[in-house]
């Protein structure tokens, strides 16, 4: 899900409403929650609506692991995701929940109509990578106000790491192919490390000299394989129509200090190069 209001807004909904269902079916962890992540997921919803007497619950984007989770547990929820499209492919693959209450509208708008407290809890999945900081500011503001007294906000976040030295390609490559994953499961899994090093001083990601350096190292002496996967990278992560942002720990405290209270934070599940966490946070009683 992307929320942009930069000239090209009309082009990143484009991409978003030319989502198929085998795009989505091709797309692995951490893109996507994993099964020990879906975990960790569904035992904190469990208890932070056990707490809450009919707990409101809002899910920025269509996440169909998340979706299924909530179904699964009988919860009701508001999903706020402004492609028709991306709707009804993820349902594809989300376990059917007659309390569901689809909004097709950008998250910024619809929590700026939000103009009372009515969620015990809102859900999001990797939304911090989307979103430019002023957006992430309004947007926060605009939820804050949405939650009620005690609210929680349940997250996967990539809190990224700063790096002064290059990329280090052949490492991260090397540790992933041990890992034995498969070629489409390195190929999502090696954007992460490597956005933390294409950074820029706005947390915007650099996808164009990402693509550059991976395309000079894939020209050097290298396996067939090896090739083979940073070619498919390039093709898939770094001519896209979208923008991605990295922050880090700091940097994520920052924004949410001026509402929120950080409760949990859960670690990383994929071990070396890969810091996506699960955070709770809960908002200031004032």
């Amino acid at each position: 899900m992307e929320i942009s209001f930069r000239k090209d807004k009309k082009r990143k909904i484009a991409y978003w409403d030319k989502i198929t269902i085998s795009d989505w079916a091709n797309t692995s962890p951490p893109w996507r929650p994993s099964l020990k992540e879906q975990k960790i997921i569904g035992e904190l919803i469990k208890i932070i609506s056990f707490k809450a007497l009919n707990c409101n619950i809002a899910l920025l984007g269509v996440t169909p692991e998340i979706r299924s989770i909530l179904a699964k547990q009988r919860l009701s929820v508001d999903i706020i995701d402004y492609s028709f499209n991306m709707y009804t492919i993820a349902s594809q693959f989300s376990q059917a929940n007659p309390n569901e209450n689809y909004f097709q509208k950008d998250w910024l708008s619809f929590f700026k109509q939000c103009k009372s407290a009515r969620y015990d809890l809102i859900l999001g999945d990797l939304i911090f990578r989307l979103l430019p900081t002023t957006t992430l500011e309004t947007l926060l503001k605009y939820m804050a106000r949405s939650l009620k007294k005690n609210g929680k906000l349940l997250f996967r976040v990539h809190l990224g790491k700063k790096h002064s030295q290059a990329a280090p390609l052949p490492k991260v490559l090397e540790d992933f192919q041990k890992s034995k994953l498969s070629k489409e499961e390195i190929v999502d899994r090696l954007f992460f490390p490597l956005s933390e090093y294409f950074r820029k001083a706005d947390s915007h990601v650099d996808l164009r000299g990402m693509k550059k350096i991976v395309s000079q190292y894939s020209q050097q002496t290298i396996s067939k394989k090896r090739r083979q996967i940073l070619q498919t990278f390039i093709d898939k992560w770094t001519i896209i129509p979208l923008s991605f942002y990295v922050r880090t720990k700091s940097e994520i405290d920052r924004l949410m200090s001026f509402s929120f209270q950080r409760e949990h934070c859960y670690p990383s599940q994929y071990g070396n190069f890969i810091n996506i966490y699960t955070l709770v946070w809960r908002k200031f009683v004032g």
